[in-house]
């Protein structure tokens, strides 16, 4: 594998162990953590140190390629608001 698809298969694992946490934060809440943990890091932690992790996977993607990312305030706005629309009729529905 090169430098390109490494980042690139980086960026596919941190999104699968974001995804993961997310899960169990779900379930769980944010401040569970799991009762075989001696050192009981919080769902809460290990999201943060997750997130971090895909912000770094981000960067190494930047540094390998032409990609050029940075965030968009304008379509972060937009997705937000789009979320809310589709949060908005789930409750109506009544979920």
């Amino acid at each position: 594998m090169n430098k390109q698809q490494t980042a690139f298969n980086k960026l596919m694992e941190e999104r699968t162990e974001i995804s993961i946490i997310a899960s169990k934060i779900k379930r769980f809440g944010l401040d569970s953590y799991n009762p075989n943990d001696p050192e009981q890091t919080t769902n809460r932690t290990l999201l943060i140190r997750e997130l971090n992790d895909l912000m770094a996977a981000i960067e190494i993607i930047n540094e390998r390629t032409d990609l050029d990312y940075s965030p968009d305030a304008k379509s972060i706005e937009m997705k937000k608001q789009k979320v809310q629309h589709f949060e908005s009729i789930s409750t109506e529905m009544g979920y």
